[in-house]
């Protein structure tokens, strides 16, 4: 069976290949087909018999669902037709199995598909104005531009059709490698095909047997209950048991790839490699990358050229050229991970763990960190780089653990791990990963006769014997005169080490971890920061507050320090902006963790403390229905206790999959003992909940009325707020989007905020003309005023304080007031003891005009509005700070919740 949409791939979101493995969801079918906001297309099942044959354009949406009637495969031969002027462009699809054909053939790409291997079967009409050129300009042009492959990709790493072999292959390659790994990477089977490794019967037990150990304890070893797609695995296989299902899927997938390697056969919906992937891969995938570092893991091709690519490092420009090629290709791998994957301890200090440790990076996190181009220290950058050199066939790629010698005359032993690699039968030194410019690789024998210039430090490798460790090779610098660098004369020791090579976790995981304890008091980067790139002839350098930049002859304008860390994730985005300056690229996720790296790293040397922690709730403008829950921290001085900065987390992003509400997201929230769950059909447009001791109190905004329910989530009783509405007797749903969508702006009163925690309070406040409050709580702060004090804000900036006797208006915050603070629509408060945080969210669409309605205008620039958390110190003489939150997704902000100090952990 056939099934055909009458639309082309073009009408949808297709620019990337579709894959047959994903989810019709994700390749765009369904989309195609479901769209009520496009034209609806036609679908056609076409039932085909054996020898059949179907002919259709390939740019129709077209797929073929398994056998309907019978569970077993069925061959096909598949011919493609193309235009007579088509040409052979390989690059635009590398994985398709018609490019080593055409290599075969003879041809070349760009070749016309034309001659006696190309004959032309058709001719259609001459006068057709969609013959030639033109007409195929018009059709391929979406495909002029580069398509990532990866985009296509689920984003838990499952496995796609365009990387399945690949993926799988070098999977069970580190498999095997845990029966034999002493150290160095040397088995057979890493460079054997996946059909000669599962031609082996013994190798194919070897695999289900530690599968089986690894994965899986023995209560699970028979396959009693199975759903969905296991129980269908089960069926087709007739297998009772995991370790004869395991032995079944190691025998289809040697079929699949055999298949492919003889005849260029495929299954396309690679369901061998599927069923690989659902019952043992993807556990295998966590069990090594969760873990730790292991050098006998195998990098797969597509992180390989995924890597090569990041750092502009094309393999084919030097696989033509002589011996010493491989030499070049090693320098330039060495120069590009300097001038694209920055040295930097961010990741170091932002991963806690929930006890508040840190830990050394996992092989995972090693291998994103570098294929991301976030980089890290010598505990990710070297490991990966002895990896990579090893996929690529580097010759006796070792590891040499240094002792280093810094300026402070404190030696620390096996404090840092390099790398050796044999080239063209000599060893050279590399090392990427000890924050200085080693822009190319040294051969070890030079004895300081080859140098490593830089307009920031010169290098050099010599040899002495070193009292204590005997024979040694020694790391020495001379430093240049640049910008914010002192020239020295003399050449001064950086490090040494010996020769022979040591085991990772025997030569260097005890001191990994070292850097990482906060209580060893063991290299510098807990109680500093650090950040640096560089190419040849320039470079970045962040030393706490020094700052460098080695240019000859430009001196850029430095960053102000340290305002530029703390507002690394701000839209002045000075820190990234001066770091494009000076010709370097930089990964936007790594510098939103700047602030927080900057506070942590002050606080582990004493400076600052975490005081305080918010709890933000919020939602986006971004036609989607998520919410998400963040944490703002409030870093003091210790000195004086001034609030010195706020850094902004995301503990979660929750997609809701029951009734979503389009750019709802989650409104106010609270904190109390328990989590809870409600269900209440006559919710609609939630603003606030309020948890106590008397059990839940909710406005329901939507229905314009307060709801009282229980712990449990039962309804009390339905308070409404303006007369003859919210009878507690209906009974119809209005919790959904079109609900939403049809009572949004038709309530009167607008319930935005509550409370329960002062029943006796009886009191009206007078508030200056504005738009309507948003946020209504009691609050007492001793150190503003002794009494128990009403606290509103406005959705148009101010922060009014009254009596809660009287009434009367103690004090005004006007936001307007503080420039150089972010403005936007003002939404949630939170009062500390010497301020007030408040919520900003961008103003979008209608709310642009929204405050008309109100006889107010926003007082200032709403172009220029952002989403973001301000503190605003009662004394004026302290400073203002703020923090962006997820504004570059359009975030809105909904509540600020203290948070309790025995939630903090």
């Amino acid at each position: 069976m056939i099934d055909l949409a009458s639309l082309p791939h073009r009408h949808s979101q297709s620019s990337v290949p579709v894959d047959f493995m994903a989810d019709e969801v994700q390749n765009g079918l369904a989309m195609v087909l479901n769209d009520d906001e496009r034209q609806r297309p036609t679908r056609w099942l076409v039932p085909m018999n054996a020898g059949e044959t179907i002919i259709f354009t390939s740019h129709n949406w077209h797929r073929s669902s398994p056998n309907g009637q019978r569970q077993t495969s069925r061959d096909a031969y598949i011919q493609t037709w193309v235009h007579p002027k088509a040409r052979w462009r390989p690059d635009l699809v590398p994985w398709h199995p018609v490019n080593e054909h055409m290599i075969r053939a003879g041809h070349n790409p760009g070749d016309d598909l034309c001659g006696d291997r190309h004959p032309t079967i058709w001719h259609h009409d001459q006068d057709d104005p969609r013959d030639g050129e033109a007409y195929l300009s018009s059709v391929f042009a979406r495909h002029d531009r580069d398509v990532p492959i990866a985009a296509t990709k689920e984003a838990d790493s499952d496995i796609s059709m365009f990387d399945a072999s690949d993926v799988t292959s070098t999977q069970i390659r580190n498999i095997l490698s845990l029966s034999t790994h002493k150290g160095a990477v040397s088995h057979d089977h890493l460079r054997q095909s996946l059909v000669d490794i599962l031609s082996s019967a013994s190798n194919r037990q070897w695999l289900v047997d530690v599968t089986m150990e690894v994965l899986f304890s023995d209560e699970s070893v028979e396959l009693l209950a199975l759903d969905g797609d296991m129980e269908d695995l089960k069926n087709e296989s007739s297998c009772d048991t995991i370790p004869d299902l395991l032995a079944w899927i190691l025998k289809s997938l040697l079929i699949s790839a055999a298949a492919y390697a003889c005849h260029r056969s495929r299954n396309v919906f690679n369901s061998a490699y599927s069923a690989w992937w659902m019952l043992a891969g993807k556990a295998w995938n966590a069990h090594f990358l969760d873990g730790k570092f292991e050098p006998a893991y195998r990098l797969c091709r597509a992180d390989v050229d995924r890597f090569l690519a990041l750092i502009r490092v094309r393999k084919s420009d030097f696989d033509s050229l002589p011996a010493t090629g491989r030499l070049d290709f090693l320098t330039a791998i060495v120069g590009g991970c300097m001038e694209y994957v920055p040295f930097q301890n961010v990741t170091m200090l932002t991963r806690l763990q929930k006890d508040g440790s840190r830990r050394a990076p996992t092989l995972g996190q090693v291998i994103n960190d570098m294929l991301t181009g976030t980089g890290g220290l010598c505990t990710c950058r070297n490991p990966f780089l002895f990896l990579l050199l090893n996929a690529l066939d580097f010759q006796n790629v070792r590891f040499v653990s240094v002792t280093l010698c810094p300026p402070n005359g404190r030696v620390l032993k096996n404090a840092h791990v390099a790398c050796l690699v044999c080239v063209n039968g000599h060893d050279y030194w590399v090392d990427i990963a000890n924050g200085f410019p080693y822009m190319k690789p040294l051969r070890l024998d030079s004895d300081g006769a080859e140098e490593i210039h830089h307009p920031f430090v010169h290098t050099r490798l010599i040899q002495r014997t070193q009292p204590g460790y005997g024979d040694v090779f020694v790391i020495q610098h001379k430093f240049q005169s640049c910008v914010g660098n002192a020239e020295s004369k003399e050449w001064v020791d950086n490090g040494f080490f010996r020769s022979e090579p040591v085991s990772y976790e025997q030569g260097f995981a005890m001191m990994r971890q070292q850097h990482y304890d906060s209580k060893a008091d063991f290299g510098p980067f807990l109680k500093n920061f650090r950040f640096n790139m560089w190419s040849g002839t320039s470079g970045v350098l962040i030393r706490n507050m020094d700052v460098f930049t080695a240019f000859p002859h430009v001196e850029i304008e430095r960053p102000r320090l340290p305002q530029a860390l703390w507002e690394a994730s701000g839209t002045s985005r000075e820190l990234a902006n001066w770091i494009r300056r000076a010709g370097f690229e930089v990964n936007d996720d790594l510098i939103s963790l700047v602030p927080e790296a900057w506070a942590q790293s002050q606080s582990n040397a004493g400076k600052i403390r975490l005081a305080e922690e918010i709890t933000v709730t919020g939602g986006f403008f971004d036609k989607t229905a998520d919410a998400f829950v963040g944490l703002i921290s409030v870093w003091r001085c210790n000195e004086d206790d001034d609030v010195v900065g706020l850094t902004y987390r995301t503990i979660r992003v929750y997609t809701p999959d029951f009734k979503p509400v389009i750019n709802k997201g989650f409104a106010g929230g609270s904190w109390y003992n328990d989590e809870l769950h409600i269900d209440n059909p006559q919710f609609n447009d939630l603003h606030h909940v309020h948890a106590c001791r008397d059990g839940l109190w909710v406005a329901n905004t939507g229905l314009d009325s307060v709801d009282h329910l229980s712990h449990d989530g039962q309804l009390i009783a339905r308070c409404g707020v303006v007369p003859d509405v919210s009878p507690q007797d209906c009974l119809v749903d209005i919790r959904d989007q079109a609900a939403h969508t049809e009572r949004r702006g038709r309530d009167q009163g607008h319930v935005n905020h509550n409370g329960a925690d002062e029943p006796s309070v009886n009191m009206v406040t007078q508030l200056p003309k504005s738009s309507p409050p948003h946020e209504g709580f009691f609050g007492t702060v001793p150190s503003f005023n002794t009494g128990q004090l009403m606290w509103n804000s406005t959705v148009d900036g101010l922060v009014i304080a009254s009596d809660s006797t009287s009434g009367e208006m103690i004090r005004a915050f006007d936001v307007s007031e503080y420039p150089e603070l972010p403005r936007g629509w003002t939404r949630g408060l939170c009062v500390l003891p010497d301020g007030l945080l408040v919520g900003s969210s961008a103003i979008r669409g209608s709310a642009e005009q929204w405050i008309q309605r109100h006889d107010a205008e926003w007082n200032f620039d709403v172009e220029q509005s952002r989403t973001a958390v301000s503190f605003i110190p009662f004394d004026q003489s302290r400073q203002p700070r703020a923090v962006d939150v997820l504004n570059e997704r359009r975030a809105k902000v909904f509540s600020l919740l203290l948070k309790p100090q025995e939630a903090k952990h």
